[in-house]
């Protein structure tokens, strides 16, 4: 830290540094000191003695911690797809072991290895039941063509076995293909293959004498194979009913917490709202992490929600998902780098915060609105089921999406207009968050310039610089710009995003 000190004091007295690296110093400073204060804590902290039988129970939850799938902690529904899978599967062993009267035989297999097959291939958060229906038509078919054949081919002549052998790798090689290139008809082509090889093999192992009748055993097993997987796939589409989950509901659902825990993430860092959480040992909060583990879900489960089959021909808007996550995730993490470096600096508050202060107030009021219409808009979106709206829609949502895209439309003309010169790196973060306070105080009348105002509060802190980027106050100002500058240009993004869309 001496030659840290050192450092960055010689830096600042032979040259000038610029915003951009002020601010990446510190962020990175800020987030590897709150770390390491992190671990101090943990070092420090002595838990409570524990009883005999809470060391016991404590092993076993570390047991199946570490005995748990990665598709158990990614996917959020994986358990319920667990059990829905396993109660379909014991409830079909259980009815081919018993039999059903004039239905199907006793001690059959028939139905649990539909219900295997159908499972294996539908090992994800959340299918919906047209991707069942789709799958255990796969496997009659797979039962059909497999008997058929079977009885056809499986002779004892040259001949037959020859087309007996070229049939089954034809079979094997053009499914096997559509399984590893085609991502569209894999789920289809799996349980054809599975299901009709196993169809192939005669019943007692032995192919059948040439010219000799077909016994009526065979025929009658076709038929009750065939019983059995659709008695097989109307079990687990019973139980589907009742435990039903689909992704797009799911990542629906996630990503409306992203919104909410967003907006209070933000209205916890500037100081707007006193955190009702408790806060870690060393000052920090997990709403951060929070923002994310809901942003990881959804970005988990889009592809999953691409592939279901989509209701009255609307398809999943993955481009409106990705770019909304894409934004609210870089929101998340401006916030938390921020947050760590109020946590870290030496300096409680910042150089000019009495004029500053005020106008940051009405900016960050601004952007929680901006989230808060941007969520308005998002449930609107989802309550239509993805449908586009008409253009005269009386609700609150459609009047908040005409309002933004004139606005939008406005600034757009201005700007061709115009024809500015584009900005240098130095200050397009400035230019940015002062079109946000532009916007903000346009209805108020207010004539205040926030460039200027940025530039004084500059001057002030230049004249008491830190020893450490967590101590320069005017490297506290350059990082508070930045992440006020990227946080409003990501929200305007969600916001266009939402109102173009519906």
């Amino acid at each position: 830290m001496q030659d840290l000190e050192e450092e960055f004091s010689a830096a600042v007295g032979a040259f000038s540094l610029t915003g951009p690296i002020l601010s990446f110093t510190l962020a990175t400073i800020s987030i590897a000191s709150g770390a390491v204060e992190r671990v101090k804590v943990l070092e420090k902290s002595q838990g409570p003695s524990e009883s005999g039988l809470c060391r016991i129970c404590r092993w076993f939850s570390e047991l199946f911690r570490r005995l748990e799938l990665p598709q158990t902690r990614n996917n959020p529904s994986h358990k319920l797809f667990v059990f829905r899978s396993t109660l379909a599967m014991v409830l079909s062993f259980l009815f081919g072991w018993v039999g059903l009267e004039r239905a199907m035989v006793a001690y059959s297999f028939g139905a649990v290895v539909t219900v295997s097959v159908v499972v294996a291939n539908t090992g994800q958060a959340g299918f919906s039941l047209g991707l069942i229906m789709t799958r255990l038509n796969s496997a009659v078919i797979g039962t059909v063509i497999g008997q058929a054949v079977q009885q056809v081919l499986a002779v004892q002549t040259v001949f037959h076995a020859s087309l007996f052998a070229v049939f089954i790798w034809c079979y094997s090689v053009f499914l096997i293909f559509q399984i590893l290139h085609s991502p569209d008809h894999a789920s289809t082509a799996l349980p054809v293959l599975a299901i009709g090889i196993g169809g192939l093999v005669p019943g007692n192992g032995v192919f059948r004498i040439y010219n000799a009748q077909i016994e009526p055993a065979a025929e009658i097993g076709l038929a009750a194979s065939v019983k059995s997987a659709v008695f097989g796939g109307g079990i687990m589409l019973l139980i589907d009913l009742f435990l039903y989950s689909s992704a797009r509901g799911i990542c629906e659902a996630e990503l409306r917490k992203a919104f909410q825990k967003s907006e209070g993430l933000l209205l916890r860092v500037m100081g707007l709202r006193a955190s009702t959480s408790a806060a870690n040992a060393d000052g920090s909060s997990n709403e951060e992490t929070r923002v994310l583990m809901h942003l990881d879900q959804v970005a988990s489960l889009i592809p999953m929600a691409k592939k279901e089959p989509a209701p009255r021909g609307i398809e999943f808007p993955v481009m409106l998902f990705s770019t909304v996550e894409h934004s609210l995730r870089v929101i998340a993490i401006e916030l938390g780098t921020l947050e760590w470096m109020l946590e870290v600096s030496s300096n409680t508050a910042l150089v000019g915060q009495e004029e500053l202060g005020p106008l940051l107030t009405e900016i960050e009021g601004f952007l929680s609105k901006i989230l808060s219409s941007s969520l308005v808009m998002f449930d609107d979106i989802c309550k239509r089921k993805f449908l586009i709206a008409g253009a005269n829609e009386m609700s609150v949502a459609g009047s908040i999406r005409r309002d933004i895209l004139a606005k939008e439309y406005s600034r757009i003309s201005t700007t061709q207009a115009a024809k500015p010169e584009t900005p240098k790196a130095t200050t397009r973060r400035l230019s940015n968050l002062a079109h946000v306070a532009a916007r903000r105080h346009s209805d108020t009348g207010s004539t205040q310039n926030f460039p200027e105002l940025i530039n004084q509060i500059r001057k002030k802190a230049k004249e008491n610089r830190g020893l450490l980027p967590t101590s320069d106050l005017y490297a506290q100002v350059e990082l508070l710009v930045s992440v006020l500058a990227t946080v409003s240009k990501e929200a305007n993004q969600v916001q266009i995003t939402l109102a173009q869309y519906g």
